[in-house]
């Protein structure tokens, strides 16, 4: 489910980078969004705490003060020094201009930059061993989400109850993609892998095709014919219109 290369991360626009480009339902980008919608409540709540604050403040230096404030008491003391930084605001402000920046697009910049670094941290944390057991990479995946949504988001956020419905979560879904792929199941001496060749001339199909069309296509079905797959090779007739 997170084997390395399994996703590419494509950031679609900066106000949705948590996202992934993906349309497996079982791929990262769910057990991202998933979190998201499960604290988005509780970011709710920051967000309307700060709309109050930032109304008291004219000044974007004041405003910015109180968003690290902010980040700090409720985030930051949590998160081992890794709160928002007021370089990072300073960077989002800086092609803007403030007339035209309002305290709601301050905070979204601020919640989308929480969930665009667990995305990043978490797309590293899928980079492990390939030669790890499928199971077994993604109970490690399991764990590393899970102290990663602590790490960025907090303790007060990432609660122990949603850590046991992320938990279950992964697993139920680890449960429905090994029914859609039956890996354990898969028999490759169950199934035929047939070369469809295009033509209307006659005769045995070693005449038929040009000699490094032959090579190619022996070295091909010798490989598959390795990997316990049963090869055939079918001659298909070209219909005039």
């Amino acid at each position: 489910m997170f084997a390395q290369g399994s996703v590419s991360a494509i950031t679609l626009k900066r106000d949705n980078g948590f996202r992934l480009g993906t349309k497996d339902k079982y791929g990262r980008a769910e057990i991202l969004n998933f979190l998201k919608n499960k604290t988005a409540l509780q970011f709710q709540r920051i967000k309307n705490k700060w709309l109050i604050e930032a109304a008291k403040h004219t000044d974007w230096n004041s405003k910015i003060g109180g968003l690290l404030a902010m980040d700090k008491n409720i985030l930051g003391n949590l998160r081992k020094g890794n709160e928002f930084t007021e370089k990072q605001v300073k960077e989002y402000i800086s092609p803007k201009k403030p007339i035209s920046l309002t305290d709601t697009h301050l905070y979204e910049f601020y919640e989308n930059y929480l969930f665009e670094e667990l995305r990043d941290k978490f797309t590293e944390a899928c980079k492990l061993d390939n030669s790890i057991e499928q199971e077994e990479r993604d109970q490690k995946i399991f764990g590393e989400f899970i102290k990663l949504s602590i790490s960025v988001l907090g303790k007060i956020l990432i609660t122990d109850s949603l850590v046991k419905e992320i938990t279950e979560t992964c697993y139920n879904n680890q449960i429905l993609l090994s029914q859609l792929i039956p890996f354990q199941k898969f028999n490759p001496s169950d199934y035929q892998i047939v070369y469809g060749i295009i033509t209307n001339k006659t005769g045995k199909m070693a005449d038929i095709l040009p000699f490094f069309s032959r090579v190619n296509l022996r070295e091909h079905a010798t490989r598959i014919t390795n990997e316990g797959y049963k090869v055939g090779v079918q001659k298909i007739g070209i219909v005039q219109m």
